[in-house]
C-alpha cells in the first residue's frame, strides 16, 4: 500500500521549463516583429563576416530556427542568418 505522500507525489504533473539562448530569444522576436508589419517593403540590415553590413530588400518571410532567422526575399533568395548578426528590421529604406 502507498502512503499518501507518494500518493500525492504521483498526482504532480511534469513541468517542463524550455530554456532559450540569447540567440534564439532574438530570433523569436524577429520573428513575431515581422508579423506587425503590414505589407510595405521590408530591409534586414545585418553584420556580414566582422564589420560589412549587408541588407536584404523585399522581406517576404522570416522565420526561426533556433538562433538561426530563415530569411525570404521577394526575389525567391533563401538566407540564414545568425539572429546575434541582425542590427534592423524596417520598413524604411536604408541610405
Amino acid at each position: 500500500m502507498l502512503t499518501p505522500a507518494l500518493r500525492a507525489a504521483d498526482a504532480v504533473p511534469d513541468v517542463k521549463v524550455e530554456m532559450l539562448s540569447e540567440g534564439e530569444a532574438l530570433a523569436k522576436g524577429y520573428e513575431r516583429a515581422f508579423r506587425h508589419f503590414s505589407g510595405a517593403p521590408l530591409f534586414l540590415t545585418y553584420e556580414k563576416e566582422g564589420t560589412a553590413l549587408r541588407t536584404l530588400a523585399g522581406i517576404r518571410s522570416l522565420e526561426a530556427e533556433g538562433a538561426v532567422l530563415v530569411v525570404v526575399t521577394e526575389r525567391g533568395t533563401t538566407v540564414a542568418i545568425p539572429a546575434r548578426r541582425v542590427l534592423s528590421l524596417t520598413d524604411e529604406r536604408p541610405q
